[in-house]
């Protein structure tokens, strides 16, 4: 069946900013679980070559001369099992970042897709009109979201509502996960992985433990943040974002095409091919349509 071009509906099932956070998502998954493999496989290998806790490290490990502080093997796997917690902690950062860069980029473009949120008054001014003339500033974009990237979750999802006239379920069903994120990602960015109130306390002379995170519960961290981004990207594209990006994508082909001597039906032929090199095939009349809606708004 043929795929009909509709202004606020979409024909593809996700947003540009989604497609690059799941690339960033998939990239910092490989990492982890390349990182994971690693650490029982590098002692499996030095068990086969006879190394014992007290073998030198510095001709086991083939360190350079620096200042490692290792005087003996086990003194290195101290070290070595302690990275595998920092490392899941540093994950946090990168899996609360990605998402945070995401939900910035996507709500940006839902503004510029329906421009009219900004005074309460949604869908009475297609942003494909500002494109042909004056594009939304890019500073009035970032002043709208401001808040919807920053504070707690809960101040976050307010600020959402108090823009797009409404928010996900999943919102509030991952609304707990989403503040354990948080809270672990500014203890990790901020102390160091420790309580950041003690760590910044004067009289705090010696160091504090790593407030570790668990293998499962970070796994419940790459879950629900996935399931947050799809939400909301379904939400704006349902609601605010519709088929803007197709049509922003038109208007950058046409101006850099007008030049061309095309009729509206060569038009539509030669962007579906543009278009369709790095997206699902929509069909002819689909474009034909989005051409007609373009020259029209």
């Amino acid at each position: 069946m043929a795929v009909v071009f509709d202004r606020w509906k979409h024909a593809l099932p996700h947003s540009g900013p989604y497609l690059v956070y799941k690339k960033y998502y998939e990239e910092l998954n490989r990492y982890y679980w390349a990182s994971f493999a690693a650490h029982p496989l590098t002692y499996q290998g030095m068990t086969k070559m006879g190394y014992t806790w007290q073998s030198n490290p510095d001709t086991t490990l083939n360190l350079p001369q620096h200042n490692h502080c290792f005087k003996t093997l086990r003194d290195w796997a101290k070290a070595y099992n302690e990275l595998q917690v920092w490392t899941r902690l540093n994950v946090v950062i990168s899996l609360a970042s990605i998402l945070e860069t995401y939900i910035d980029s996507v709500c940006g473009l839902a503004i510029e897709s329906n421009p009219g949120i900004l005074i309460n008054s949604s869908k009475t001014l297609d942003g494909v009109s500002l494109l042909k003339t004056k594009r939304l500033d890019h500073k009035i974009v970032e002043n709208a979201v401001h808040d919807i990237s920053k504070g707690t979750w809960q101040q976050r999802r307010n600020a959402f509502d108090t823009l797009f006239g409404g928010h996900p379920r999943e919102w509030d069903t991952y609304m707990t996960d989403l503040e354990d994120l948080r809270k672990k990602r500014n203890s990790v960015g901020h102390a160091f992985g420790r309580d950041i109130k003690k760590a910044r306390r004067y009289e705090q002379i010696t160091p504090l433990p790593i407030d570790g995170i668990k293998q499962e519960k970070l796994l419940q961290f790459f879950d629900i943040t996935l399931k947050i981004a799809i939400a909301i990207d379904q939400y704006l594209l349902d609601n605010h974002i519709g088929e803007y990006q197709a049509l922003f994508s038109f208007h950058v082909f046409y101006d850099h095409n007008k030049g061309k001597k095309w009729d509206d039906t060569s038009m539509a032929r030669e962007f579906m091919r543009y278009f369709s090199k790095n997206s699902t095939p929509l069909g002819k009349q689909f474009f034909v349509d989005l051409v007609g809606f373009y020259k029209k708004v």
